[in-house]
């Protein structure tokens, strides 16, 4: 993680020790960018399309920093919800993973059903008329709720 961040981090932090700042930090929604689409900057100033926005919260300060970036200090495998979110977004009817559906069910965009029905056919190849029907109108959900 590059001095810039930490240091801007810090700046948005309660305490000015970085052990204890990032603490303070918690994931607060993500975005991701599509191929085509202008790519945006994390703090760091590396070229981003997988956007973590962080919340401060002891101050309320918000950051965008990037995918690698977040992964180095807070205790969350984003890398899971991108890559579910990069599988859904190329065909509705794959399974979202359990990352994505994690991270959904943590935020309230899926309900306990949902989140189960997620998790038990994520491995199933053969889904069912109905079960394609669920998982496409999950998977709907998913994008809506996360903004996508």
């Amino acid at each position: 993680m590059s001095y810039k961040l930490i240091e801007i981090l810090l700046s948005r932090s309660d305490h000015k020790v970085w052990e204890h700042a990032r603490m303070e930090w918690v994931l607060d929604h993500i975005d991701y960018l599509e191929d085509g689409e202008p790519m945006d900057h994390c703090l760091c100033e590396h070229a981003i399309r997988e956007l973590c926005f962080i919340r401060n919260a002891c101050t309320g300060q918000m950051a965008m920093i990037g995918n690698c970036c977040v992964k180095q200090f807070l205790p969350i495998d984003t890398a899971t919800i991108f890559d579910g979110l990069r599988r859904i977004r190329r065909d509705m009817n794959k399974a979202p993973g359990d990352g994505l559906v994690r991270y959904a069910s943590e935020r309230g965009i899926l309900n306990e059903w949902e989140m189960k029905f997620s998790t038990d056919t994520r491995r199933k190849r053969k889904l069912s008329e109905r079960q394609r029907t669920c998982r496409y109108s999950i998977n709907q959900k998913l994008l809506k709720g996360i903004g996508i």
